[in-house]
């Protein structure tokens, strides 16, 4: 799976902002990152946002092939873990999402980063039950989830899957974005971003 270079930029812009506290974070799998470093520091120096130039220079010294490990240390993340049920993809932690996670890895992370995963996982409950569970109390999650992609996965999502889930269960300051993807996403991969302003009667 891959972070293209236009959500990654959008993550950084809208989403990154948000996670005020930055000491651990898990990624559900370990995502490839689809955009160029010089492209991801250049944009990063135009926002005045400090990154982690070692890091710069390790991506460099590997070809500038990294994975989601490599960009969200850039950002300044202490401590990364990726869970993936699959040994051979290299994630830290080895379980399936079809079934509970295990009790020490409750209230555990500051950050828990989804993005094209979940429509993979079949027990849809269980999976996005594992998500709330695994955040801190004041913690952040952010869902990169299809609302309309064609044979792609189980699940295609509404909305309020996401806002009815986590707001029944005690979440607050829900933020929502339509973010599209151009059709030929793998030359193309600008994106377009809507904000969506949720309405209560």
């Amino acid at each position: 799976m891959a972070i293209i270079g236009g959500y990654a930029l959008f993550f950084i812009e809208s989403v990154l902002p948000a996670v005020l506290s930055r000491w651990n974070m898990l990624s559900i799998s370990r995502m490839s990152i689809a955009l160029a470093i010089d492209d991801l520091t250049k944009h990063l120096d135009k926002l005045g946002l400090s990154y982690d130039k070692d890091m710069v220079n390790k991506i460099r010294a590997m070809n500038s092939r990294y994975s989601g490990k490599e960009f969200f240390r850039l950002l300044g993340f202490e401590d990364y873990e990726d869970l993936d049920f699959d040994p051979s993809e290299g994630a830290s932690i080895i379980h399936d999402m079809n079934t509970p996670v295990p009790k020490d890895l409750h209230d555990r992370f500051d950050f828990v980063f989804e993005n094209g995963s979940i429509e993979h996982i079949f027990d849809i409950k269980t999976a996005i039950s594992n998500i709330a569970h695994m955040v801190k109390v004041g913690g952040v999650v952010s869902h990169g989830s299809p609302l309309d992609a064609f044979n792609h996965g189980f699940y295609n999502f509404s909305i309020n899957f996401f806002n009815d889930f986590y707001r029944a269960n005690g979440f607050t300051d829900l933020t929502f974005f339509i973010v599209r993807y151009a059709s030929d996403w793998q030359l193309n991969q600008r994106v377009q971003v809507e904000a969506i302003v949720m309405k209560y009667v």
